[in-house]
């Protein structure tokens, strides 16, 4: 990736949530082990995650088969379009667990963005923060297209719908005056398939917010040369509105004790904040 011209947003983070009232909790019918720590045995989880090609489907496969080894729970990872959507399932109780960008959190507990009235918000509290995220906008390097205001009547992927990704990439585009449903040609599609899509001449650009590295970004990389354009003067203007896992993906080498409670816009479940302070880790 570092061969590439290389210019991300790290506007976000990406975070651990789970339904207010139904946090992964032993189950009542469990037998304490002898040393009075809870048995969690044969306890369903539900981890909502995101789509192939990205991070969340990773890292989420990856924290269901630790926690089926370690806890002996029969969690399980949901292929998902990511971010909105998971806040979905997990407001309509479909889903325990899910990975989800900050915003989106943030908007699903206070009734805001996607899910302003008529929608209903999620009663969500924050396990962890996982990772810094970072905001691609991808094009071809001889596309001509250097700013995002070049993207005007441009074919241009914002993202799965449902997806933060999407969110992000609306955002960004009103950072810069324009309307996304207006002044491009808006394409929906997921990371792998927006790489897909620019390799073969479909889309002109594509979004993607993720942890890095992104397979889909790496792997269109090798076969075709691609840049990034710079959005670091967007968030400026957008501002005023463990060991185990790291062998899954390398974004989970930024999670530790003391970057797992910071960070998050929406408040953490009693349960978490439990475990920090047993931990020593809770510093607020």
């Amino acid at each position: 990736m570092r061969s590439l011209t290389r210019s991300l947003a790290p506007v976000l983070v990406a975070a651990l949530v789970a339904v207010a009232c139904n946090a992964p909790r032993a189950s009542s019918s469990a037998t304490p082990a002898a040393t009075g720590t809870p048995s969690f045995t044969g306890r369903t989880l539900n981890i909502v995650t995101g789509g192939t090609g990205a991070v969340y489907i990773v890292y989420g496969a990856g924290l269901a088969e630790l926690l089926n080894k370690k806890l002996g729970t029969a969690a399980s990872a949901q292929s998902t379009t990511a971010s909105v959507d998971n806040m979905k399932l997990i407001r309509d109780a479909k889903a325990d667990v899910a990975f989800t960008l900050a915003d989106t959190a943030f908007d699903a507990v206070n009734g805001s963005g996607s899910f302003a009235p008529p929608e209903k918000k999620a009663d969500a509290k924050a396990l962890a923060v996982l990772y810094s995220n970072l905001t691609h906008l991808v094009v071809k390097d001889a596309a001509g297209i250097n700013t995002v205001t070049d993207l005007k009547g441009k074919r241009v992927s914002v993202g799965s719908a449902g997806s933060g990704t999407e969110v992000i990439a609306n955002r960004t585009f009103e950072a810069y005056g324009m309307d996304a449903g207006k002044d491009i040609d808006r394409q929906r599609l997921g990371a792998q398939d927006s790489a897909n899509a620019l390799r073969d001449g479909k889309i002109d650009a594509f979004f993607f917010s993720g942890g890095l590295p992104v397979p889909a970004i790496l792997d269109i990389s090798t076969s075709m040369k691609i840049k990034m354009l710079d959005l670091s003067d967007s968030v400026q203007k957008m501002s005023a509105n463990t060991a185990g896992l790291a062998k899954v993906h390398v974004a989970a080498s930024d999670l530790t004790l003391e970057t797992a409670t910071v960070g998050s816009p929406i408040d953490f479940h009693q349960g978490a904040i439990d475990y920090y302070k047993s931990k020593g880790a809770w510093k607020k």
